[in-house]
């Protein structure tokens, strides 16, 4: 049988197919619901388990004390002393760094600390002893593997001198040059 009514126009309607048409408009919405809420929980895990999702180490603190960090800053750039690092090769598991003072000499007999992490690791912090592997060459055991951008703070003192480098530093592996054909 049949079943079957009238609509305000006067046609007659089919009961069963207005069933079905409901179900499966109804179970459609349900079914993007149920999607928008598996997207929401992915995306919330991905977010909540990947390690460069998180905040830098010591944000607060550091904003806390600017002015001191500050004013280290301004007494380094006194000194006038530059810093080149570069990773010990060939496994990369320490840091190189030289010092010069103003006038270009090596600064030798200095002791220091490091503080470095990766950009995509922030919460994978490293902090080191700076030591004086030859006069006027340190090396700090930093595992610097990961190529690309890192945040490193080194502090030295030598004598009465502080010197703090607190900037970005990009560690790339070299690579040879392609033969010209």
């Amino acid at each position: 049988m049949k079943l079957s009514n009238m609509n305000s126009n006067g046609k007659e309607i089919d009961i069963a197919n207005e069933r079905k048409s409901r179900r499966f408009w109804v179970c459609l919405v349900l079914a993007f619901f149920s999607m928008d809420i598996a997207i929401a929980t992915i995306a919330i895990a991905m977010a909540t388990r990947d390690p460069s999702f998180r905040p830098m180490p010591d944000y607060g603190q550091s904003n806390v004390s600017w002015e001191e960090r500050h004013q280290e800053r301004l007494a380094s750039s006194k000194l006038g002393w530059t810093v080149n690092m570069t990773p010990v090769e060939p496994d990369r598991k320490a840091i190189r760094i030289v010092a010069h003072d103003s006038s270009g000499n090596i600064v030798m007999g200095a002791m220091g600390k490091l503080t470095a992490y990766h950009f995509a690791r922030v919460t994978e912090l490293t902090r080191a002893e700076v030591v004086e592997v030859t006069p006027g060459e340190y090396q700090a055991a930093v595992d610097c593997s990961r190529d690309g951008m890192w945040k490193i703070e080194l502090r030295l003192q030598s004598g009465e001198d502080r010197f703090l480098f607190d900037n970005e530093v990009e560690f790339a592996k070299a690579t040879e040059p392609l033969p010209f054909r």
